[in-house]
């Protein structure tokens, strides 16, 4: 089989994977819902508090980096001399990456 046969098969498979996904979306939604309410049963604040303790983490961050040991960003060390975006920008992906 060519390249052209295998491209052809490949786009089939994704075709029909994204076939099935569309005709059982209620059901996509339902274990997308169950996880992430399983995910934060128990904690407090529940789904709000995976947004909040970033948020609160980052503005300990700054205060703490900015007013009390006065460290300075400058941009030509980071692309930004505002450290709450660098902070931002360091401290989200590991938590959206994080199980």
């Amino acid at each position: 089989m060519g390249i052209v046969g295998q491209t052809a098969r490949n786009f089939k498979l994704i075709q029909a994977v994204l076939v099935s996904l569309g005709t059982n979306r209620h059901l996509l939604k339902e274990f997308v819902l169950r996880d992430i309410k399983g995910r934060f049963a128990g904690s407090f604040g529940g789904i709000l508090w995976a947004v909040i303790k970033p948020l609160i983490t980052i503005v300990v961050y700054f205060v703490i980096f900015s007013y009390f040991m006065r460290i300075q960003v400058t941009a030509e060390e980071t692309g930004t001399d505002q450290f709450v975006i660098l902070q931002f920008i360091n401290h989200v992906p590991p938590l959206c990456l994080s199980g």
